[in-house]
């Protein structure tokens, strides 16, 4: 996850990519001079559970933290 005060503003894009079947929401940070990078990724409850979206974080190489 990157810090989110490092972007002039957000584009989320729900559903981006799709792991077994299952969606992944994306959010994208928009830097000041255009640039956009990856800020998130999202895990819909609905279809992951908590241990399968701390895994897949893992292999992207990010840190999870569960929603409250």
């Amino acid at each position: 996850m990157q810090d989110p005060g490092k972007f002039v503003r957000m584009r989320r894009k729900n559903c981006y990519k799709k792991h077994e079947g299952k969606c992944v929401d994306f959010i994208f940070g928009v830097a000041q001079g255009g640039g956009v990078e990856v800020q998130a990724l999202r895990y819909p409850k609905e279809s992951w559970s908590a241990p399968a979206a701390r895994a897949h974080c893992k292999d992207q190489n990010g840190s999870f933290e569960a929603a409250g």
